[in-house]
């Protein structure tokens, strides 16, 4: 009899517990925002021939509108840098493209210009937060900056893949 009501007890309580974790996991799948990870669909990704990867709506930011007042105006010398054999100096437009993606998540990217003269250069982008640049020809960023021209016009540009 003693050992039949540790039985009942055990089986209660394993019972109990599975319950408590049901409740639990109901609460945590309620619909409300759960943080995901840096690399998800709802993300500009990006790659060296197809930046942004994925089909997204964002919104231009203050700091992409004013993009050609800042390729003037604010140009901020990094470093320099051994490219090719020769020496260059990087060149970032701080924050220069700023999206709001649709689930309110602010994403900003640099801009890196590689200066070979003074009227030529090389164009890489870099996510913010990530130390791997990549590099764009000159028909990409020719794109890229025609792009962010008509999208902040519109207001909001679609990226297509």
């Amino acid at each position: 009899m003693e050992n039949f009501s540790m039985w009942m007890y055990g089986i209660l309580s394993v019972i109990v517990i599975i319950m408590g974790m049901g409740v639990y996991l109901v609460l945590k799948v309620d619909g409300s925002p759960v943080k995901i990870d840096a690399n998800t669909v709802n993300e500009i990704k990006y790659v060296e021939t197809d930046i942004f990867k994925n089909e997204v709506y964002v919104e231009c930011g203050k700091t992409a509108r004013n993009m050609f007042q800042k390729i003037n105006e604010k140009t901020e010398v990094v470093s320099e840098r051994d490219y090719l054999g020769k020496k260059y100096y990087w060149e970032t437009y701080e924050h220069m493209l700023e999206f709001t993606l649709k689930n309110g998540k602010t994403i900003k990217y640099d801009l890196l210009f590689v200066k070979k003269s003074e009227s030529s250069g090389e164009v890489f982008i870099r996510r913010e937060g990530t130390k791997k640049a990549y590099y764009m020809d000159n028909e990409e960023a020719k794109e890229l900056i025609q792009g962010f021209s008509y999208g902040c016009q519109k207001g909001v540009y679609e990226f297509i893949k």
